[in-house]
């Protein structure tokens, strides 16, 4: 967020506009917050934008443990981005993926 939008900047992006820019480029979206799925106006930009989300489920992490989760997971996560259509948010966690529900219609 910081290097596409500045470090001042990026703190005062509205999730909504992020993920929508995000998936507009084709981008698939990282994050820590598994609640992306659930709350009623990401949801809704996630499914209408058919993002394609991986959120590390587990905040308090730090960043090299979770990319030593998606490392972990690298086989899996290429295999739901082969067979899955988007829109998708898929869970990672320590030693499985699994896609969360999208509460969006």
């Amino acid at each position: 967020m910081d290097e596409r939008y500045g470090v001042d900047a990026s703190q005062d992006i509205h999730d909504v506009d992020w993920i929508r820019e995000a998936s507009e480029r084709g981008e698939f979206l990282l994050t820590k917050d598994v609640h992306i799925a659930r709350r009623p106006e990401e949801a809704r930009v996630v499914h209408m934008c058919d993002a394609r989300v991986f959120t590390i489920t587990n905040q308090a992490i730090s960043g090299p443990e979770a990319l030593r989760r998606l490392l972990r997971n690298e086989v899996a996560i290429f295999r739901w981005t082969a067979r899955t259509r988007a829109p998708f948010v898929l869970g990672v966690y320590e030693e499985r993926v699994n896609r969360l529900e999208i509460r969006y219609p």
